[in-house]
């Protein structure tokens, strides 16, 4: 095991009984510093990841209920077209 000075210690003693630590192990965060990230973009909203992905998702469905209608309309196309040539 390593050796840590005196104040190495007790900085890791100070570390592990923060609550915003604890909160971030128990909440999956990689370090207590997700807190203020989040606190920030509550206030300033400069992290807007989650609004482009939602853009994306509507864009995605958009182009996947587009694609839908227009291979409905060549599948009608085509039978009206085998019709003319019976």
């Amino acid at each position: 095991m390593a050796v840590h000075s005196k104040s190495s210690q007790k900085w890791l003693q100070e570390h592990h009984r923060d609550q915003y630590v604890k909160r971030a192990q128990t909440d999956g965060y990689r370090s207590r510093a997700s807190y203020k990230l989040i606190e920030i973009n509550q206030k300033d909203k400069i992290f807007k990841l989650e609004q482009e992905l939602n853009k994306k998702t509507q864009l995605q469905e958009r182009f996947n209920r587009e694609i839908d209608e227009l291979s409905q309309e060549t599948e009608e196309l085509v039978e009206e077209i085998d019709k003319w040539q019976m």
